[in-house]
């Protein structure tokens, strides 16, 4: 097989999810060395592959990552005047991550080639169905190790910048008590009730600094959260310097969002808090990620499929992550410090 080639990776949205196809792109350098591997993106998500070794190039695409009907009349004109300019670069494998039909089109408007996507049987593309059952990284190498057998799944995250540490006295713990929200969707039901929040800082040890961090959605919850005691850096960071303050920390906890995977992809022991999202599917497979979830019978309702149509969007109960107690949380935090209770 031909083992040097072109590749180029769609992937618009959103943060997390961009970031969570990391472990597929180091994964398809380590096992073909000599291809060259293009990465198309959202601009607000170029920022996080920049620096990625495994990647020729990132290309940005600015607009996308608006909301409204303008924005998409404007996303598709760049779409289209970038796909001629694409055309030249006679990309071997176009590897779709969306499962919508438009971007299948538009790797199919820019090379003669293979078009790999998920999807039914097509003499237009290469596809395999979408398994909702299988986790997230599997699902990205099966959908590449059909057409494009991969030697070696690496599943590990990757975020590299040069990081600097930020003038926070250590030990210090990170909380993101925010998250679910994005320019295409919002799900406050992954987020934890702040109440919970509010009992698990009383009683985190006396010798570790809470900081708090979020976007600007998220400034409500963190300004009620905050004290003399708690640094508030919601709203106050860029990814560098968001990614720098993780990246010290002893540990993160937050809910299934951006932040959580780029603790996850920095190193950091991270804990996630899920409910109407399923670990099992999403959280990586790497020893510094944990993850926690109540006892209650009513879980895991997020299905892609009906997107923002879903009992995960429409549920007014959020009994999957109401029901999960402050102090099972706590003992977690405790066993992933190696500390003792207190």
């Amino acid at each position: 097989m031909k083992t040097s080639f072109k590749v180029l990776i769609i992937k618009m949205s959103s943060l997390g999810d961009v970031l969570q196809t990391t472990h597929l792109v180091s994964s398809i350098k380590k096992s073909y060395p000599d291809c060259r591997i293009d990465f198309m993106t959202g601009e607000n998500c170029a920022l996080l592959l920049k620096n990625n070794t495994s990647l020729r190039r990132v290309i940005s695409v600015r607009g996308f990552d608006r909301s409204g009907i303008q924005a998409a009349f404007i996303s598709l004109f760049r779409f289209l005047k970038l796909g001629l300019l694409l055309f030249s670069e006679r990309y071997d494998y176009i590897i779709v991550l969306h499962r919508h039909f438009a971007f299948k089109c538009f790797g199919r408007l820019i090379t003669y080639k293979k078009v790999i996507a998920w999807g039914p049987p097509s003499l237009f593309f290469k596809t395999i169905s979408f398994d909702l059952n299988n986790n997230r990284y599997d699902r990205h190498f099966d959908l590449v190790d059909k057409y494009l057998p991969l030697s070696i799944r690496d599943f590990n995250l990757t975020y590299i910048q040069n990081f600097s540490k930020p003038d926070i006295s250590s030990p210090y713990i990170v909380i993101a008590p925010g998250g679910g929200h994005n320019n295409w969707a919002s799900m406050p039901n992954k987020l934890w009730p702040l109440s919970g929040f509010q009992k698990l800082i009383a009683q985190m040890p006396v010798d570790y600094k809470i900081v708090l961090v979020g976007a600007k959605t998220d400034k409500n919850i963190c300004e009620q959260l905050s004290s003399k005691k708690i640094l508030n850096l919601c709203d106050k960071t860029s990814i560098v310097e968001l990614a720098d303050v993780i990246k010290f920390a002893d540990l993160f906890i937050g809910n299934d969002s951006f932040a959580y995977y780029l603790a996850c992809a920095v190193g950091t022991k991270a804990l996630g808090l899920f409910g109407p999202t399923n670990p099992e599917i999403l959280v990586p497979q790497m020893k510094n990620a944990f993850y926690l979830q109540s006892a209650n019978k009513c879980l895991n309702c997020y299905n892609p499929i009906d997107s923002i149509g879903g009992l995960a969007y429409k549920c007014k109960n959020n009994d999957c992550l109401k029901l999960l107690e402050a102090e099972t949380v706590k003992t977690k935090v405790l066993d992933i410090l190696d500390k003792k209770q207190v």
